[in-house]
């Protein structure tokens, strides 16, 4: 990967543009959305649905590297 500093409306111009041409590059609002911090609450599926994670976030980050 190729890290290039760009200002977001540039990037943003280059992702829509390449978005035309082929859908590849993921839709344009994937790039809205990194713009922002992620954080997910669980509870309601942990209460409802009775889910469980298989790895806690120390464990995502250590598979990443």
């Amino acid at each position: 990967r190729l890290a290039v500093p760009l200002p977001y409306r540039a990037a943003s111009w280059l992702h829509r543009a390449l978005w035309r041409v082929s859908p590849a590059v993921g839709e344009p609002a994937w790039l809205e959305g990194m713009r922002y911090s992620l954080a997910v609450d669980s509870r309601r599926a942990r209460s409802e649905l009775g889910w469980q994670p298989m790895k806690n976030s120390y464990q995502c980050l250590r598979a990443l590297n």
